[in-house]
């Protein structure tokens, strides 16, 4: 789904090498990247690319043929977009939809990978904060089970991708303003710092229900490049199942079931209503605030 949207969003170019994509590439894990792409191209899903360059080529071990560095080598989608399209609606449709137990342990799965990427996500961006903005060194390993489990308790409680991005960027400036109270700490106690203020942030607001501001990231922060589309796709099952929406839904019953007609037998059945488009989940308002400078406004996320 997530080299579908990228392809669509870029005709006519081939999907990127893998290391050409970053840190955290499209999952934030190069090896499982690696799997995922061999297992599509063996699944004759995607295949190489022309535009490949010469040196990700090689001769096979027996030498009686060619074999390919699968990071270095640019790909494409077989059969073309069109195709690939009705293949992702369909996956979608299975995953907000499908019953039993094994589609619930897939929705399960697939929270828990977004819910992954989005703790990722928010470490990558402080960690650049602290190493691109203030020239200090990146939150220390010691520290960083414990910065994860800070971003899930943001996440936990509600906060959005852009108010975590907020927290973060305010959690970095604080700890910069600490340092400069305190010239005998140096740059490796700031980036560590920054993990206490962030919680110290998190905690407070949590504690005061305050309203955090959505920042939208700076453009050199470079996301897993399959989180936006699985953002996405997160928000549509959410929906599917979300209370509010169901009971609102005049298709479905309390459930969220309605009859209809099964999608690959025809027969009458009761499936799980995906509810009109103009029923929404009541959202919190967005800030649309970029990160540039000092934030001159009270911090009501200030310890």
């Amino acid at each position: 789904m997530a080299l579908i949207s990228y392809a669509t969003r870029n005709p006519g170019k081939p999907l990127p090498r893998l290391t050409s994509t970053g840190p955290l590439g499209w999952t934030g894990d190069a090896e499982q990247d690696r799997e995922l792409f061999l297992d599509l191209y063996h699944a004759k899903l995607l295949a190489l690319a022309p535009e490949s360059p010469p040196q990700a080529f090689t001769l096979s071990q027996d030498g009686d043929g060619i074999a390919f560095v699968s990071t270095e080598v640019a790909w494409r989608v077989v059969g073309g977009l069109t195709a690939a399209q009705e293949r992702v609606t369909k996956i979608k449709d299975d995953l907000r939809t499908q019953p039993g137990p094994e589609p619930a342990e897939a929705r399960e799965a697939f929270t828990a990978l977004v819910n992954r990427l989005e703790v990722l996500d928010i470490s990558g961006y402080l960690d650049n904060l602290l190493t691109k903005k203030y020239g200090y060194p990146a939150v220390p390993e010691a520290r960083r089970e414990e910065l994860a489990d800070v971003i899930r308790k943001g996440f936990a409680h509600g906060y959005t991708s852009g108010q975590m991005i907020c927290f973060a960027w305010r959690a970095a400036d604080s700890a910069a303003a600490w340092k400069e109270r305190h010239p005998r700490m140096g740059p490796p106690e700031a980036a560590s710092a920054s993990v206490t203020s962030l919680n110290g942030k998190i905690d407070k607001a949590i504690e005061l229900h305050h309203s955090i501001p959505e920042y939208e990231a700076p453009r050199w922060h470079a996301s897993p490049l399959a989180l936006a589309c699985f953002r996405r796709l997160h928000a549509e099952i959410c929906r599917v199942y979300n209370r509010e929406v169901i009971s609102a839904c005049t298709q479905c019953d309390h459930q969220g079931l309605r009859e209809t007609v099964h999608p690959e037998t025809d027969a009458d059945t009761v499936w799980r209503c995906t509810h009109p488009v103009e029923i929404e989940i009541p959202a919190q308002l967005h800030g649309g605030e970029e990160p540039s400078g000092r934030d001159d406004a009270p911090d009501p996320a200030d310890v």
